[in-house]
């Protein structure tokens, strides 16, 4: 059963004109993005997508860009059935919350970023690492330490 809770937020007015400020910043944002795809797409009949103007602004920043080398086409992957080693009936594996991620990281489009990404630094000359992803959330950057 799914549930849906409501919140309702009391900001000071100090703390809503921040929000509409943010809010503000995010619209004009959002519609500077959509009237660069409407300009391309007017100009050469091209669309762009929001990874081909995100890993622009990226490599455009940026001299060296760091990815983890994440192999999407695993992470995508059902999780193999459990089975009861006594009664031999099949136990939940967490298969209905992975395929959410799955769902999500296929939304996301890792890959077409990935791709779009490496393409463009390769025309522009910039570099790019792919950095091991065992330990990266777990070792601090500062002084080494790990928490297993």
């Amino acid at each position: 059963m799914k549930k849906a809770y409501k919140y309702r937020i009391y900001p000071t007015k100090k703390q809503a004109d921040l929000l509409n400020e943010q809010l503000a910043l995010y619209a004009d944002l959002y519609n500077a993005a959509l009237q660069e795809r409407r300009d391309a797409y007017k100009l050469c009949g091209k669309i762009i997508t929001f990874t081909q103007q995100e890993s622009r602004r990226l490599v455009d920043r940026f001299g060296l860009i760091a990815v983890e080398a994440l192999v999407v086409r695993t992470l995508v992957q059902r999780p193999s059935p459990k089975q009861d080693e006594e009664t031999g009936r099949y136990v939940p594996n967490g298969a209905s919350a992975k395929s959410g991620l799955n769902k999500s990281i296929a939304v996301a489009a890792w890959s077409a970023f990935f791709s779009a990404l490496f393409a463009k630094v390769e025309e522009t000359g910039r570099t790019v690492i792919k950095v091991p992803p065992a330990y990266t959330t777990q070792t601090c950057h500062d002084c080494g330490y790990r928490q297993e």
